[in-house]
Formats: structure tokens, C-alpha cells, sequence
């Protein structure tokens, strides 16, 4: 059943909405298109939340000098070197802090 001019649509019945004869198929994709951006968005930005959370609890359990440390460089975005002539520790000792929480970091979001 088409709905007639001047009559309005019953929310509760679907067959009584006019539908368009056809929808270009371009006007489809584009939508499709901007659906799928979005989704993406919402879901990089989820990720992005989760991760934060993540990193925020490894450098939280950390002992000092770790946690200075993961908090130079990933808050404060201080590069190694920095950090080592910061805190009087050497690059390799900095690393190996970096590359413990980067390990830590996978196996949480694995988890």
C-alpha cells in the first residue's frame, strides 16, 4: 500500500512509506563511503582510548627511575638521549626501560 497524497505515514507499517523509484548507484557508494569512514574513526578512536588507559597502568606500576622514564618519553615525547643526560643514566639503560614496557604494552593489548 503506496501512501496516498496529504495522508501521512504509518510509523507501524513499512509498506506505508513511498519509496524512491531508484537510487543512483553512486549516491549508495558515497553513503557506503562515509559509513564505513566513520566507523573506522569511532573504532581508531576506541583503540586510541584503550591503548592510553594501557600505558597509563604500565607507567603507574612502574618503579622509579622506570616510571620517569615512560613518562619522559611518552608524555613529555623527550627523546633517549635526553632522558639518559636527565635522569644520569646511560641510553642503554633508558632503552632497555622502553623496550620492557613496549613488551608489556603488547602483551596487555594481546590480553
Amino acid at each position: 500500500m503506496r501512501r496516498e497524497a496529504g495522508l501521512r505515514p504509518d510509523f507501524n507499517n513499512i509498506a506505508s512509506f513511498a519509496m524512491p523509484p531508484r537510487i543512483p548507484a553512486k549516491m549508495v557508494q558515497a553513503v557506503s563511503a562515509m559509513l564505513s569512514r566513520m566507523r573506522n574513526r569511532h573504532r581508531s578512536a576506541k583503540e586510541l582510548r584503550e591503548d592510553t588507559r594501557c600505558l597509563r597502568r604500565i607507567i603507574r606500576s612502574e618503579p622509579e627511575p622506570g616510571r620517569r622514564i615512560l613518562e619522559l618519553y611518552f608524555i613529555e615525547k623527550c627523546p633517549v638521549d635526553d632522558i639518559a643526560i636527565r635522569l644520569d643514566l646511560s641510553p642503554e639503560t633508558v632503552r632497555r626501560h622502553l623496550l620492557r614496557a613496549i613488551h608489556r604494552f603488547g602483551e596487555e593489548r594481546m590480553s
